[in-house]
């Protein structure tokens, strides 16, 4: 009978102190109920995507699994905690002191058991691995690809009562919850290389599509967790013409696995607004580390195979603001071509991102690395309950003064990338004469890394004193040596002449210049190691005309000063020569097996540079090294030779 005593006190002792810890005021509290109504509200979607939009309670995006619901005083105390499986409204008992509401749905069971605050329920941590499952009660499927479902979206909704609750009188509390999440979908997707831009005829066949810098961790405060990671979907590895699937990754769910893509004959295009899109739920992201949508796959040129081709990335950042694109807030204020926009690369909830994308050229070889705007061309449409519309138009990627240019016809910044591409050439220009746009060349041009020939001339003296390119051409004058772009043109007429009188087995003594420039890169000229690119839309190497040699001399010799004329029309500069070539073998250095520009001066052996342009019927222009360290633009007779007269080619891009 002690025992029962004693243990019937404890009993109650332990009822008061519990009592005691949820309420400030025990004697003026009074039991009030609450009866709640749930609704979701509708995100904008496409078609392909469930047609409620999310709006539907109970079905699809707008499905409601389990509801925990924390009830808190005016000073943000926890009054009430209710946990319950969602059937419809619900009638919640709590007292009359209530003030706040917060609702958390599909969240796994007992996850704010140990709250006791406001700013405790909603410093909670949900995990995004938990959208894999049909309720969002376990992350049992994150391992599996492709594993997200419309209907474990974690949502929320706060409210403040706007009166005091009565005693006596149930109280009608309607609430609409908001996803926590963003959705992104790659609603359309498409191959299109194109016939005037370098990767003419090349393939890319998508192997899977996965997010990339993805916050797993969200508190409920709208916020990311502190114990977040930046999580990468991909899945894949090996190499081109073996990529395999694992399917043992904690980040699978947010991938699509191994594709089987094939493309609609003759478009190439793998997905389209009329086939289920492929979409991955995210949680918001600030723009430190934008989120990324990457379609990962084997990009081979013409003439290759998926076997030998290179494994690709196309990593399209999210809400992006850059050139080409305009972005329509939900103010209706726009952003155009990459104007300060407050929320670029940021991802919202409750908000879809619509991706339309077309591969147009080589990828990256790192999913870390962004993709080159000449790469892809994408369309976004971000909408929420108020619609926002992205449009992204990335506009040809630019070559630079300097960079290296490859033997695909890529061109970038690495010497010696260590994806199989090498270095041919120099780019000097990018920037193109109308001639060579007209002919899809539009990026600029670039200079052979070592001479064709040396100890040639111009023309034999049966061709020597020839009006070849029409006397209306002549480039006679240091404005028009300055301006004269046309290599090409020249070079083409030439060989053309040589093909329509049947010389072609002559051609390399008749016109010996133009003979080792048009012919660098076989095994005979140059190497086979500089072949130009046969897969991507180039000019093939030719003689460089003496505008394009000025060309070279500003913008990689790196001289500044205006040129002096002297008789004859002819321009130089004083004592720069070594300096530029110096300047310009820093490029050509860093590139083995280059060989590098001589410009010393010798008074037994004209050191000349041939150039393709025509200064009258029976002289051609030259970039001549003088006494003095001198360098001009300058001219000689076509069939002038000397052991250090050479040909360099240039190649049009």
């Amino acid at each position: 009978m002690k025992v029962y005593n004693l243990l019937i006190a404890l009993m109650l002792s332990m009822s008061l102190f519990s009592s005691c810890a949820c309420e400030e005021d025990t004697a003026t509290d009074e039991s009030a109920v609450i009866r709640l109504s749930l609704g979701t509200g509708a995100t904008k979607t496409n078609a392909a995507l469930p047609a409620d939009n999310g709006g539907t309670v109970g079905t699809n995006e707008g499905k409601i699994n389990t509801v925990c619901v924390g009830i808190f005083d005016s000073s943000d105390y926890l009054l009430t905690l209710h946990e319950y499986t969602y059937s419809g409204d619900e009638s919640i008992l709590t007292t009359t002191r209530a003030k706040q509401i917060v609702v958390a749905a599909n969240v796994p069971t007992g996850q704010f058991k140990d709250v006791s605050t406001r700013s405790g329920f909603l410093a909670k941590v949900q995990s995004l691995a938990y959208t894999s499952s049909a309720n969002g009660l376990t992350d049992a499927n994150k391992t599996n690809a492709n594993s997200q479902t419309l209907t474990a979206l974690p949502m929320s909704a706060q409210l403040t009562l706007s009166s005091t609750l009565s005693s006596t009188t149930t109280t009608n509390q309607s609430l609409t919850l908001s996803r926590v999440v963003s959705r992104v979908v790659l609603k359309s997707f498409t191959v299109d290389f194109g016939s005037t831009v370098p990767f003419s005829g090349a393939t890319f066949v998508p192997k899977e599509i996965f997010m990339y810098n993805v916050n797993d961790r969200y508190q409920w405060t709208g916020t990311t967790s502190s114990s977040a990671t930046n999580l990468s979907g991909e899945i894949t590895s090996g190499v081109a013409g073996s990529l395999v699937a694992s399917s043992s990754s904690n980040t699978a769910y947010l991938s699509s696995g191994l594709l089987t893509m094939t493309g609609a004959a003759g478009t190439k295009t793998y997905l389209s607004t009329t086939d289920n899109p492929y979409f991955f739920y995210v949680f918001p992201h600030n723009a430190t580390t934008p989120t990324k949508l990457v379609i990962k796959g084997i990009y081979y040129p013409k003439g290759g195979s998926e076997a030998t081709g290179e494994v690709m990335y196309y990593p399209i950042i999210i809400n992006h603001s850059q050139t080409g694109t305009t972005i329509t807030d939900t103010d209706n204020k726009q952003y155009q071509d990459g104007a300060a926009y407050s929320k670029d690369s940021q991802l919202a909830a409750n908000t879809t991102y619509n991706l339309s994308v077309t591969i147009q050229g080589r990828g990256v070889t790192d999913v870390t690395q962004d993709i080159t705007p000449s790469s892809a061309t994408v369309t976004m449409t971000v909408a929420s309950w108020t619609p926002i519309t992205y449009t992204n138009s990335f506009t040809s990627k630019k070559a630079y003064i300097g960079n290296y240019y490859y033997n695909d016809g890529s061109w970038g910044s690495v010497v010696s990338p260590t994806d199989g591409r090498t270095t041919i050439g120099i780019v000097f220009s990018n920037t193109t004469s109308t001639a060579d746009q007209a002919k899809g060349w539009t990026h600029g041009y670039a200079m052979a890394l070592t001479n064709a020939a040396s100890n040639i001339t111009w023309a034999s003296s049966s061709y020597g004193n020839t009006v070849e390119f029409g006397s209306s051409n002549y480039i006679n004058t240091t404005a028009r040596m300055m301006a004269d772009m046309e290599g090409y043109t020249y070079s083409q007429t030439i060989l053309k002449k040589e093909t329509t009188n049947g010389k072609l087995s002559s051609f390399s003594t008749d016109y010996p210049a133009f003979y080792y420039a048009l012919n660098y890169g076989t095994a005979s000229i140059g190497g086979t190691q500089y072949q130009a690119p046969i897969s991507t839309n180039n000019s093939g190497w030719y003689l460089l005309s003496i505008g394009q040699w000025y060309s070279i001399i500003k913008n990689l010799g790196g001289v500044t000063g205006g040129l002096s004329v002297n008789y004859g029309s002819r321009g130089y500069w004083s004592s720069i020569s070594s300096t530029t070539a110096s300047n310009i073998n820093n490029y050509l250095s860093k590139v083995s097996g280059s060989e590098q520009i001589n410009w010393t001066f010798s008074s037994s052996d004209c050191n000349l540079d041939w150039c393709s342009s025509e200064w009258s019927s029976g002289v051609a222009c030259i970039i001549d090294v003088g006494s003095s360290n001198s360098l001009a633009l300058d001219y000689v007779d076509k069939t002038f030779i000397y052991t250090a007269s050479k040909a360099r080619s240039a190649i049009a891009f």
